[in-house]
């Protein structure tokens, strides 16, 4: 099964909108993730997360479905999620999600 990105979007910005300092910030994001051969999608959150950020707020926290990058960009984060799906390999969508879970938080995730 071939799957693919159907789209990236915050609830905390507009593309291209950028927050107010791209270098210093965390930034909860959603992919919209499905077979190629279908309309549907699931959604999977995670937070683009800056070092000027963790260095600003240093708190012990977990790291799981974080992407760090020096400063927010919108094309890079595409480019990351797109790197990210090409590499899944699965033959049903429920072990693709799994594995994309590995980095994303899936809004499925935990329902029996």
């Amino acid at each position: 099964m071939q799957i693919e990105l159907k789209g990236i979007f915050s609830v905390e910005l507009n593309e291209p909108s950028l927050p107010a300092d791209p270098a210093c910030c965390c930034v909860l994001m959603s992919a919209d993730i499905g077979a190629r051969d279908s309309a549907g999608a699931d959604q999977f959150d995670f937070y683009v997360v800056t070092p000027g950020f963790l260095a600003k707020y240093p708190e012990v926290r977990w790291g799981h479905a974080y992407l760090h990058m020096p400063e927010f960009d919108w094309a890079e984060t595409k480019r990351m999620l797109e790197r990210l799906v090409a590499g899944v390999r699965a033959d049903r969508w429920e072990d693709a999600a799994n594995q994309l879970c590995r980095f994303l938080q899936w809004e499925f995730d935990g329902y029996p």
